[in-house]
């Protein structure tokens, strides 16, 4: 179900996702694969000089979510234990992730190191 809402929403409703921690960087949604299963999203280098492009295998976010502790509480060593694709582009996706689960309302994050608390449970 995760899936479908967010195959829906990428890049019709939200296409830019802020930094977790703050500033106005952004990562920016680029395309979907042909199969629907990923997509990719870039930023700049920190010189600016060059455009680094990443990905966001979807299924794994559905996996996080099932994943998750028994508080509701995503951390982001549940992102690297269940989102092993994702991470491999490296941590960025951890943000690109939260800010989806964000914008579905499926809850909020708390803040560096206090990871991201589910507030909508049940079929998501």
């Amino acid at each position: 179900m995760i899936i479908e809402q967010i195959q829906n929403i990428v890049p019709k409703k939200i296409k830019n996702f802020k930094k977790l921690n703050g500033g106005n960087a952004t990562y920016k949604y680029t395309d979907w694969s042909d199969d629907k299963l990923k997509f990719y999203y870039e930023f700049n280098s920190k010189d600016g000089t060059k455009k680094n492009v990443k990905r966001v295998f979807v299924k794994e976010i559905e996996t996080l979510l099932k994943g998750r502790k028994v508080n509701n509480v995503i951390s982001r060593g549940d992102f690297e234990k269940h989102c092993i694709n994702t991470n491999r582009d490296g941590g960025c996706g951890f943000c690109v992730i939260i800010r989806l689960l964000e914008f579905l309302k499926i809850g909020i994050y708390l803040g560096h190191g206090k990871g991201f608390k589910i507030i909508k449970t049940g079929n998501i």
